[in-house]
């Protein structure tokens, strides 16, 4: 094996800069600037010298993150290293030295100054100062927007977000007509109307034409637009593909088909329960659905499509939306309206039982399918379970290697010199830095070099990262799933706790588990912005309620004022409150959607459901939150129960859904 092991002393001082800086005031972990007002200069001069020490590193990735890391005066910092900057989320402060340039008559002229102070408001949202700059460009050289594309992209995302869309979207339009018509080519750049550059323009005018309709309500003439701009989509493809080895953005094509598709299926925008069931709605996914290229884009739509279907009943329709999606789509809404078919045809609410094992084995052989819907019908089939391919116990060798920083002596990784930096975080104690740095380079990373990130992530007891990067390489095209990824996908911190308060409540451990790893990514310092805090989630008054509930039954006293950060008190009584809620409920399921939606909403849900079983039932849920909480909890009780039970996932499903 090959060792990535890097000079030590310069390596070592890049992340000693990192802590100093941090430990400053006034000085933020990712301040770059040299004006930053009232600022202590000791600690800022010595992690300086700290980045100028690793400037020496033999590591080509170190040295380019430290020059990042220096002010511009000291550092002459490489393209490369601006790249990296970039990514980690580090911008420097040009808008300081634009003024300068156009007061002494540098190379900007008005026009382009106000476009480009434009565009910097743009960057900060600051969507109404941007649209100032803008319009000061319209009157000195309104054609700067039609040679550079991207500062058109930010003219119209100012006009819509400033609340000018009537306007924007007017001149859009005629923007658009002018260069159908040639009237600009050839000026000032201009591309002709033949050409692929007049028609990434035309694509962009609208696009950007269609958002603005559709936000001033103007429906029918927003869904004209999109299918207009569909024409042009392909250029714009294909002069900026995917990048390799990450999943590639929504397309151009798939973005139109989406807001075409929500528009044309709402019947009022503002209602949560309004899809329509007559021909239009029909003809509108007849004719978009074959020409979506990544389902995952459009698959919120159609997952509120199944929710309104299921809840009217609409069985018929249900069916002809299915036969819409083609086999081999990605992600999991051919699977769950084969799941949901399969079960209608089950209880006798459409078709023939006898066909409910066609729709069944449809969604357990979705590869692309998500756990929940695949699992769920595998228990409904009763032909054996799903295996996930793999050795047990890889995942917890990864941690020990990366709790003795030893992954870099043990594996020859093909990006030696990014691996190298990138564990470099952990053996030298800034762990804390890390997470910015290995998004910038995950992209280029092979998925074993961010299964070891991963575990080191997890040694440095930074769960929440760790499990959002298995969860991006997971998302890779033709991924294969194994079992490391799910034992790392699915980790076991606070064992003893979790066990034990699980017990004493009466609930399986991979249940407590389950809720643990979705509620709060085992954080325990963790708060919502509703006030919900620590590993469970719990509000104060809900944990205050459990607590008085605890002392009237004579279980003795808790600690005052109860301190829901603490590992043991807050699975203790968020334990108690899940017991409570299925105590009452009588089903594990309805009883996490009452944990996510509240106990009131739930039973209204279900008088409005009627008699559908808990597994129907969750799919008419109102809130799209709740009914993606409840398959995310019960996907990954059941991944735990397989993974360290000796449990099926069928098995847990099955009993759970009883």
């Amino acid at each position: 094996m090959g060792s990535c092991q890097t000079e030590g002393g310069a390596d070592a001082a890049f992340y000693r800069g990192l802590t100093v800086r941090a430990a400053a005031p006034e000085a933020g972990p990712f301040a770059r600037d040299d004006s930053a007002p009232n600022e202590p200069g000791a600690d800022r001069e010595d992690a300086a010298r700290y980045f100028m020490e690793a400037l020496k590193s033999k590591n080509p990735v170190m040295r380019e993150a430290a020059a990042a890391e220096l002010p511009p005066r000291l550092a002459a910092v490489n393209p490369a290293g601006e790249i990296l900057a970039e990514a980690a989320g580090r911008v420097m402060r040009w808008t300081e030295v634009l003024p300068a340039a156009y007061e002494d008559g540098g190379p900007f002229d008005e026009a382009e100054f106000e476009a480009i102070q434009g565009r910097f408001a743009v960057a900060r949202s600051a969507f109404a100062a941007a649209l100032r700059h803008f319009k000061i460009t319209q009157e000195k050289d309104p054609l700067i927007f039609l040679r550079h594309h991207e500062t058109l992209t930010d003219l119209g995302r100012s006009f819509q977000f400033a609340g000018s869309g009537g306007d924007g979207s007017r001149l859009f339009q005629e923007w658009e007509a002018a260069i159908a018509l040639g009237a600009f080519a050839g000026e000032n750049g201009i591309p002709a109307p033949d050409t692929e550059d007049a028609a990434i323009l035309r694509y962009r005018l609208l696009y950007f034409s269609g958002r603005m309709e559709r936000q001033w309500g103007n429906v029918s003439r927003a869904i004209e637009l999109f299918d207009a701009a569909l024409e042009f989509a392909p250029a714009l493809e294909r002069r900026n593909p995917p990048g390799q080895g990450v999943p590639p953005l929504p397309g151009q094509s798939d973005a139109c088909i989406w807001y075409i598709l929500s528009m044309s299926l709402r019947q009022d925008g503002a209602r949560q329960d309004g899809f329509r069931q007559n021909g239009t709605a029909l003809d509108a996914l007849e004719k978009y659905l074959p020409r979506v290229r990544r389902y995952t884009v459009v698959e919120d739509i159609l997952e509120e499509l199944a929710r309104s279907l299921v809840a009217g009943r609409k069985w018929e329709t249900l069916r002809a939306v299915y036969e819409l999606i083609p086999p081999g789509a990605d992600g999991s809404s051919r699977a769950r309206y084969a799941y949901l078919l399969g079960r209608a045809a089950e209880l006798g609410y459409y078709g023939n039982p006898a066909e409910s094992g066609i729709f069944f084995r449809a969604a357990r052989n979705d590869a692309s399918a998500s756990l929940y819907y695949r699992a769920l019908a595998a228990s409904r089939l009763g032909e054996g379970p799903l295996e996930i391919p793999g050795e047990a116990g890889e995942a917890a060798a990864l941690r020990a290697l990366a709790k003795n920083h030893a992954l870099t002596r043990t594996y020859a990784f093909p990006h030696r010199a990014e691996m190298s930096f990138l564990l470099g975080f952990f053996s030298h104690g800034a762990a804390e830095f890390a997470w910015p740095w290995i998004t910038a380079c995950a992209g280029k990373l092979t998925i074993p070099e961010l299964r070891a990130l991963a575990a080191s992530l997890q040694e440095a007891g930074r769960w929440d990262e760790s499990l959002r990067l298995a969860a991006a390489w997971m998302e890779r095209k033709d991924y294969a799933l194994s079992r490391t990824d799910m034992e790392l996908y699915h980790p076991r911190p606070f064992r003893e706790e979790i066990e034990t308060y699980a017990a004493r409540a009466k609930i399986d451990p991979w249940l407590l588990y389950g809720i643990v790893r979705t509620e709060s990514a085992f954080m325990p310092a963790i708060r919502s912005s509703s006030g919900a805090i620590g590993l469970t989630q719990l509000m104060t008054e809900t944990a205050e309620e459990m607590a008085a509930r605890y002392r009237r039954s004579g279980g003795g006293e808790l600690e005052e004022p109860l301190d829901l950060v603490r590992v043991d008190t807050n699975l203790f009584l968020g334990s108690a409150y899940f017991r409570h809620l299925l105590d009452r409920l009588e089903n594990p399921l309805v009883s996490l959607l009452a944990y996510n939606g509240g106990i009131t909403r739930v039973r209204r849900w279900q008088r409005a459901a009627g008699d559908l079983p808990p597994d129907l039932f969750a799919e008419t849920v109102a809130f799209r939150e709740t009914r993606a909480y409840g398959r995310r909890v019960f996907s990954a009780a059941a991944a735990y129960a397989y993974l360290y039970y000796a449990l099926t996932m069928e098995d847990v499903l099955s009993d759970i859904l009883k």
